[in-house]
């Protein structure tokens, strides 16, 4: 006699043999399994039957790996872009903020000279550069296509340059007697390796989003069309 549950479970015994591992695609494609069986019961139909019509709905396994596999890689490729916006966003104004600032002496700019000046924008300019530099940098990153292992590298970073800044703290802001002009060109100085981080990030997301689009092609190239 026909089990409806014993066949639902080989079913998803079957799915995740395929590769649909995650619980939660699984869940929601179940829901649509039964929701579908039902229906057609309610119809007329027996209960294998239904079944087998909802199965066949759904679809093969393999097709609904690489249908949720597009989707995740769709929705990772939004967040990359989202992250690469962000940083340059924030390139831009950090560049516009401070460069009016050291050119209109604005603020604690206020007793800055020429000589001054012209260092502080040094500095920022180069901060600029390296945020932005993610953009040809991921030629030279090697790519790192989980995420989770991004984020342990860009926590790493962030870690660096907080300890930067607390050494910077101690070993120049407090050791050494700088008037306000000084001291906020040195404050530039000392955020140019924020650039560097955030051109490490935008840099390893390029190379992660290049890297991706290249095996899904190779992917595709190596399915033969029917």
């Amino acid at each position: 006699m026909f089990d409806l549950d014993i066949a639902i479970a080989e079913w998803r015994r079957q799915m995740q043999a395929a590769g649909l591992k995650t619980p939660v695609p699984l869940d929601e494609l179940e829901s649509h399994l039964r929701d579908d069986i039902e229906t057609q019961m309610r119809s007329g139909a027996d209960t294998q039957q239904a079944f087998e019509a909802a199965v066949r709905r759904i679809g093969q396994a393999g097709r609904l790996r690489t249908e949720f596999e597009k989707a995740g890689e769709t929705r990772r490729a939004r967040e990359r872009k989202l992250m690469c916006a962000v940083i340059v966003g924030f390139a831009c104004f950090y560049s516009l903020f401070v460069g009016a600032c050291i050119l209109f002496k604005l603020g604690s700019f206020s007793g800055v000279n020429l000589k001054q000046q012209m260092s502080a924008a040094a500095a920022t300019v180069l901060t600029v550069i390296l945020m932005v530099s993610g953009c040809f940098a991921h030629r030279f990153l090697p790519p790192v296509p989980h995420r989770r292992t991004r984020m342990g590298i860009y926590a790493a970073g962030g870690a660096l340059l907080l300890i930067w800044l607390s050494v910077f703290y101690h070993l120049i802001m407090t050791r050494f007697e700088l008037g306000l002009d000084q001291l906020v060109v040195a404050i530039l100085w000392a955020w140019v390796p924020m650039g560097v981080f955030c051109g490490v990030i935008q840099g390893l997301e390029e190379a992660a989003r290049r890297k991706s689009a290249m095996t899904e092609h190779d992917t595709n190239d190596a399915v033969p069309s029917v």
